[in-house]
């Protein structure tokens, strides 16, 4: 009894010792990450040679590409998180790692008196052209990335809880993964996409889709509007519903084109499916 009774107070006074641990490393994480945010942010241009590839890596801080006037990267950094830039091999490599890290037990930000502490940072690429660009490789994690006018060959982008925003975007190879991010697809041209999300959206308007399309969502909805009836569908969810073009249809949808060789196949657990 004397010895289960030790055992009992050891690991009682075990589990305090790594109460009082995580409270003092969350109170020096936030007080670490204050100290970050409370460095100012500066805004500089960077004229870089010419490049026909993008590759970015980043933590916190949104990425817009677009056309433009000249070959241009605007950055809106501070001294903690600066962002880095450079040409090598024909390719613009962009990257930038938060040096203050709040994760605890998967928790990436910190609110105190509702202020995030985590600081938002800003990447602007600009191309002269539309077909400047052959190829973008990115990867963010609290980051939104969006794209405006460009011509590519191959896009892939992996998000973990930002937004991805194509806008006018005509491009022939196209893999795109978030976590919690929404998914939108605006006025664009897109073929072979791989695509998946876990709790985000995926929201296609005014867009054409070309060759082999999949997607696999969670619990997130997926809508296509002005959608071709005259290509493959092959539709399914488990307990989400599904509606093609006004009609509600139970769980599964399966549609074959004679003369298309474009298929969309969509799969959701929870989500909705909409084609309209």
């Amino acid at each position: 009894m004397k010895k289960n009774k030790k055992v009992i107070i050891t690991l009682v006074i075990c589990l305090i010792v790594v109460l009082i641990g995580g409270i003092t490393y969350v109170g020096y994480q936030a007080s670490n990450s204050s100290a970050v945010n409370n460095q100012p942010t500066k805004t500089r241009i960077v004229y870089p040679q010419k490049f026909t590839k993008v590759k970015v890596d980043v933590d916190v801080a949104d990425v817009s590409i677009q056309q433009g006037n000249k070959y241009q990267v605007k950055i809106i950094d501070n001294r903690k998180n600066r962002i880095n830039v450079q040409v090598k091999n024909d390719e613009l490599v962009v990257s930038q790692h938060e040096q203050s890290h709040n994760h605890l037990f998967g928790i990436g930000k910190i609110t105190i008196n509702g202020k995030q502490l985590i600081a938002k940072y800003r990447i602007e690429i600009t191309v002269p052209r539309k077909n400047s660009l052959t190829k973008i490789a990115a990867q963010t994690s609290t980051s939104d990335f969006e794209l405006n006018n460009l011509q590519l060959q191959k896009l892939a982008v992996d998000s973990d809880t930002g937004d991805i925003d194509l806008k006018k975007i005509k491009s022939e190879s196209n893999n795109l993964s978030t976590d919690t991010g929404d998914i939108e697809i605006a006025a664009s041209q897109i073929a072979n996409v791989a695509s998946d999300a876990d709790t985000g959206d995926v929201d296609i308007s005014t867009s054409r889709l070309l060759g082999n399309n999949s997607f696999s969502l969670d619990t997130g909805d997926f809508t296509l509007d002005n959608a071709n009836k005259k290509m493959t569908y092959h539709l399914s969810v488990d307990t989400g519903d599904i509606e093609y073009f006004g009609k509600d249809i139970d769980d599964h949808l399966t549609k074959k084109a004679a003369h298309s060789k474009t298929v969309l196949k969509v799969k959701s657990s929870t989500g909705d499916i909409t084609i309209e």
